[in-house]
């Protein structure tokens, strides 16, 4: 069996601290990563957001205008003439 002297017992701790460090840094670099890419990705969600209510803010008022339009053609003959709308049960 080999006994270590005070200076192996030491510089063995001093390794076991070291290591114990790199690993304490290691996991600070991942959660810092872990953050950064969630920030990312929560920018780009806004933007991709941003991007499609820009996009379908004109069909939205193109199905209002085509909506309105047909409900007032069906109001208007059903006024001027009721016999000519046929309503479907």
């Amino acid at each position: 069996m080999s006994k270590l002297t005070p200076a192996q017992k030491r510089r063995l701790a001093r390794a076991y601290s070291r290591a114990a460090s790199a690993e304490l840094a290691a996991q600070r670099e991942r959660r810092r990563y872990v953050r950064h890419m969630r920030e990312v990705k929560e920018r780009e969600f806004k933007r991709l957001r941003a991007i499609a209510l820009i996009l379908s803010l004109p069909f939205v008022l193109l199905l209002a205008i085509v909506l309105f339009v047909s409900w007032y053609v069906l109001v208007v003959r059903l006024l001027w003439n009721p016999s000519s709308v046929i309503i479907i049960p």
